[in-house]
């Protein structure tokens, strides 16, 4: 039989190519034509074999720059679908990750829900357990005014709320803080609070997020007076030019009057000096009294509300010879009321050194009078160079 081929082969070689060559080019098509599938087939089995390979895309576990972020409305845990490599899958959370960790996450899906998109800058996520309360904190970059603070804050408010009141039934409670880069009593650089604000899901129920979006933007301050209890750093409230519906650098829905928040405990209290570097002074409050009366130089004057007496000590720290007068003191209640001093109560109760020239490196006492209403709280004693002191609720003073 081998030798009948190897006869039959040396004839058809021996052939003309007339013959030959398209026989062979027959042979060849029937050859590729088995080894090859169609273009059809191919695209069939390419697709099944990578449905079969890919693993879903999971925005509760993908780094963010490791897949593109699914949309605002696809928020993490949501059982909606997104598209993947190999179609669209349905995600779902990963139970076993700390709920923090999957709150975060969704936070981040749903980071261009509002208008410009929320600042995410320092994002920090924590949930307590006990009380059922989510935790987040931002240190947005430098805004280019104040109020910016406010924006954050908002903007952070309803994107949050949006990527957990529908998808976390266990969180009951959502904190969002914002803080800033500050500078401490002893000159020391750091953080402090800028805005704080508390959500409960009673209170978040009401809101109307597809009308959110712009809102931030819009105006700053209404994710705040919305919210159960809020509490801003004096000087954003009041560098706003049009205050709207935050009459107060502190309030809320369900804010208990002279309850106060974390922006307010962190002002210095009494007895911690103060450095005003560039207006030359270091000043101390030593102390706070109240009285009904003061025998001032027209007579026995009797307060309209209570008067409070303020003690402090005022140190030049500068090169010259400077004074400080009592009109550079204010006062203001968590209501924003504004009391400015009393003269003739401070001439009354020996005003020390106030108003005196103090020579420079010397140190001076003072002492200054305000007429307040009785129930006043949340009290800050102001005076130049952004110098503020807690001094607490009038009811709590001795």
């Amino acid at each position: 039989m081998l030798d009948g081929l190897k006869r039959g082969w040396a004839r058809f070689w021996a052939l003309p190519w007339k013959w030959k060559g398209p026989i062979l080019a027959i042979v060849g098509l029937v050859i590729i034509g088995a080894a090859v599938p169609s273009e059809e087939q191919e695209s069939k089995d390419g697709a099944a074999s990578r449905t079969t390979t890919a693993s879903p895309v999971n925005p509760t576990t993908a780094s963010p720059t490791s897949a593109k972020e699914p949309t605002p409305a696809q928020g993490a845990g949501s059982g909606r679908v997104y598209p993947t490599a190999a179609g669209q899958v349905e995600v779902t959370p990963d139970p076993n990750r700390p709920l923090a960790e999957r709150v975060e996450q969704s936070i981040r899906d749903n980071q261009k829900w509002v208008k410009n998109g929320a600042d995410l800058s320092g994002l920090v996520v924590n949930f307590k357990d006990e009380e059922a309360k989510i935790v987040i904190s931002i240190t947005p970059k430098k805004p280019t005014s104040l109020p910016g603070y406010l924006t954050a804050g908002s903007a952070m408010a309803v994107v949050a709320g949006k990527a957990i009141w529908d998808t976390y039934p266990e969180v009951n409670l959502v904190e969002v803080y914002v803080a800033r880069e500050s500078t401490t009593t002893t000159n020391v650089k750091g953080q402090a609070w800028a805005t704080y604000a508390l959500y409960s899901r009673a209170s978040s129920s009401r809101f109307n997020w597809e009308k959110l979006k712009t809102k931030p933007q819009d105006d700053n301050k209404r994710m705040y007076c919305d919210a159960d209890f809020y509490d801003v750093a004096f000087d954003i409230w009041y560098d706003l030019k049009d205050k709207g519906c935050m009459t107060a650098f502190a309030g809320g829905l369900n804010r208990e009057s002279g309850v106060f928040g974390p922006v307010y405990e962190q002002l210095p209290p009494l007895g911690v000096p103060v450095e005003l570097r560039e207006d030359g002074w270091i000043l101390t409050v030593t102390g706070v009294s109240l009285r009904k009366t003061i025998d001032t130089y027209l007579g026995l004057k009797t307060a309209l509300g209570v008067y409070l007496v303020i003690d402090f000590k005022m140190e030049n720290i500068s090169n010259k010879t400077q004074s400080l007068c009592g009109d550079r003191f204010t006062i203001y209640d968590d209501r924003g009321r504004k009391y400015p001093y009393y003269l003739d109560g401070t001439v009354g109760v020996d005003a020390l050194e106030l108003c005196s020239r103090i020579n420079a490196g010397l140190s001076a006492p003072a002492r200054i009078v305000f007429d307040v209403p009785p129930d006043a709280t949340g009290l800050i004693f102001t005076s130049l160079g952004g110098f503020k002191v807690r001094l607490g609720n009038v009811a709590n003073i001795q």
